[in-house]
């Protein structure tokens, strides 16, 4: 009896003291006890948990490491060198710029001596970077030589040995360029001279050249005194008899100029261009 009284005593004050407060919570009377303590997790709390159970870590997992040989990862094998690397290459950089020099009207002794390096320096690299060189290039660095009266021997060998390892390479009317222009520089290469005849006397071949480039070739063994031991001659003025009517003057000059320099008679073509 003394410990119900006491209860109700207590539950009385408490009610007084947080009557109307907003978390009194309802039904909180002095006739019913105020609730047990809650001996087991609830419902909130329970979910609490496994949320912080379940979270998802916050590190990054570490990146995953492409199989060798893949194209994300590096091959163990050498890769061909970029169009880029190409366009770098040394060589190439000091033929563009003895273009450059070329292009002008009258060169200084400057520009020259400029060029003269330039052209040693390609004949040191040239061997050993042949591969970066196009059919495109060799012709425009001898045309460049040409124009600036550089004979570099060493550089001129180089490009006759790029033109015996890739003449099949070559169109028909830069290869006539090429004699031409070695010609005009004075340099003989033996080697290339007897190659170029016997590649060019091919009837397929010498019906593709033009009276352009049977005239730039031809000069060129009249200038170097290199008599063709192939019927290079006998080809060419077979396809001259074709496109007789596209030779103009200064062609047929040269041309009949050099057969008689090379001591080549042919009265039928000397009687079509005279």
């Amino acid at each position: 009896m003394a410990l119900r009284l006491a209860t109700q005593a207590c539950n009385a004050a408490v009610r007084s003291r947080f009557a109307g407060h907003p978390r009194c919570p309802r039904g909180f009377t002095s006739a019913s006890p105020p609730p047990p303590h809650p001996t087991t997790p609830s419902s909130s709390s329970s979910c609490i948990a496994s949320t912080t159970a379940e979270a998802p870590s916050l590190v990054p997992p570490p990146p995953s490491v492409p199989p060798p040989g893949s194209r994300s990862g590096r091959s163990s094998s050498s890769t061909p060198a970029s169009p880029t690397f190409i366009a770098n290459s040394p060589a190439l950089k000091l033929s563009k710029r003895l273009a450059d020099l070329a292009r002008r009207d009258q060169a200084a002794a400057a520009e020259k001596d400029e060029a003269l390096q330039i052209c040693i320096a390609i004949g040191r690299r040239l061997k050993s970077e042949l591969s970066t060189f196009r059919a495109a290039d060799v012709l425009q660095l001898l045309t460049s030589a040409c124009k600036l009266e550089q004979r570099h021997v060493p550089m001129l060998d180089a490009i006759a040995a790029h033109v015996l390892r890739g003449m099949v390479a070559y169109p028909l009317f830069a290869l006539c360029n090429v004699a031409n222009n070695l010609a005009r520089l004075g340099h003989r290469n033996r080697q290339l001279m007897d190659a170029l005849a016997d590649f060019l006397a091919e009837p397929s071949r010498a019906g593709q050249l033009s009276p352009v480039d049977i005239a730039s070739l031809v000069f060129a063994y009249a200038q170097l005194s290199h008599h063709p031991r192939s019927s290079l001659l006998e080809a060419c003025a077979e396809r001259l008899k074709g496109c007789r009517l596209e030779i103009g003057g200064p062609n047929a000059a040269i041309i009949l100029n050099s057969y008689s320099k090379l001591g080549e008679c042919n009265p039928v073509l000397f009687g079509m261009l005279s």
